[in-house]
């Protein structure tokens, strides 16, 4: 009962945060959409953003287990961050780190078994390559 609640509270906080940054995109303020997910790092997950662009997966992942056991929510979580990142990086032009995003959370989703962001994602990455070649 306790886990249920505090995973519904987390479902909502992100929610709320990610209401927020599409407003920001959609508003055209990209530079302060990318500072509310550095916050959402921080505040959902305890996170520094900067610790997470630069960990390995498996750290990262070590770093948000609760007692030993994987929370599959904070991950999916972490990715979708990862991958609204990448989104408002490719519309500041910065198509190399959005790409990096775009793998971690890849790489993320892989622990997991959430396939429909995964093919997202991937698409997400081809679209970045063919523009590059």
């Amino acid at each position: 009962m306790i886990r249920d609640d505090y995973i519904m509270r987390l479902i909502e906080m992100f929610s709320e945060s990610m209401r927020k940054i599409l407003r920001m995109e959609r508003e055209g303020k990209v530079e302060e959409a990318l500072e509310t997910v550095g916050e959402t790092y921080r505040n959902l997950l305890g996170l520094n953003p900067e610790i997470v662009h630069i960990m390995e997966v498996e750290d990262i992942k070590n770093l948000i287990e609760y007692t030993g056991i994987m929370d599959e929510h904070k991950i999916q979580i972490l990715a979708k961050l990862l991958i609204k990142e990448g989104d408002l990086l490719l519309q500041a032009k910065d198509k190399k780190i959005a790409k990096q995003r775009y793998l971690k959370a890849l790489e993320l989703l892989s622990r997991i078994s959430d396939n429909s962001i995964k093919l997202q994602v991937e698409k997400k990455i081809k679209e970045i390559d063919a523009c590059q070649n």
